[in-house]
């Protein structure tokens, strides 16, 4: 079993437990979910050895495959710290893009994309021995394309 005021990552230990996660599993979330700097173990192959208690990391690679929650569930973990200032952040945007002052156009530009009133293109120019396709009238395109069709 695992103490779980040893490590960093005990607190997520115990949540994983309280989940329903075998101790062994809950482990191997908890850490891989952890900052790799400063991660302890450091590697995955001394956490399924020395502190797991498995032959090797491969039985690691087994419970994966078997089971894909595991690795979504590391996701969910990863991405916790900032999920959980979202609101904060979408509040202090919205602060931000609403007030009048001119220097806050970015986050106008951030916030109307997010809300898809805002939608940017990409021009495409399309060139033809230098000139932009766009300016030529439909009789002029329709002779460039005739002129090259008689040269196949």
């Amino acid at each position: 079993m695992i103490d779980p005021q040893r490590w960093k990552w005990g607190h997520e230990y115990d949540e994983l437990r309280q989940a329903g996660y075998g101790w062994r599993v809950a482990a191997y979330i908890a850490w891989a979910s952890s900052p790799v700097a400063g991660r302890m173990p450091k590697t995955q192959g001394e956490l399924a050895t020395q502190v797991l208690g498995l032959a090797s990391q491969n039985v690691i690679h087994r419970w994966r495959k078997k089971d894909p929650t595991i690795d979504e569930t590391i996701f969910k973990m990863q991405s916790g710290p900032l999920m959980s200032h979202r609101r904060d952040a979408f509040d202090a945007l919205v602060r931000s893009a609403t007030n009048d002052d001119a220097n806050r156009t970015g986050d106008r530009r951030l916030f109307f994309t997010m809300t898809s009133d805002l939608i940017e293109s990409s021009k495409q120019e399309i060139k033809l021995n230098n000139v932009d396709v766009a300016e030529l009238t439909d009789a002029e395109l329709e002779a460039i394309i005739a002129s090259r069709e008689s040269e196949d």
